[in-house]
């Protein structure tokens, strides 16, 4: 059993005891009202799907930032030329900056 890793439960409680907390408030909500417990569940997961939707478009120019090959890793270049060529494809090196 070696390749079994020993952190296989690290995650996987603390996930389950906060799936099974989520599953008894919407039971109580059931509970408290039977007939609009869909929309208090909407209304309490609503902030989360925005952030979902809106962190990317945000955040965009933070998390990627572009700029050429050659000026960001030129010793790179070579390897990649390397490699097109294996493929059978040929690739200038001032189309990798593009």
């Amino acid at each position: 059993m070696a390749f079994v890793d020993r952190r296989l439960g690290q995650g996987s409680i603390p996930d389950h005891a906060g799936g099974g907390l989520l599953v008894w408030i919407l039971y109580a909500m059931i509970r408290r009202s039977p007939r609009r417990w869909w929309l208090y569940s909407w209304l309490i997961s609503l902030p989360s799907w925005c952030s979902c939707f809106s962190f990317p478009l945000l955040h965009r120019a933070h998390l990627h930032e572009y700029a050429p090959l050659s000026a960001k890793a030129p010793q790179i270049i070579p390897a990649i030329q390397t490699v097109t060529r294996k493929a059978g494809v040929e690739i200038p090196p001032d189309r990798m900056d593009g």
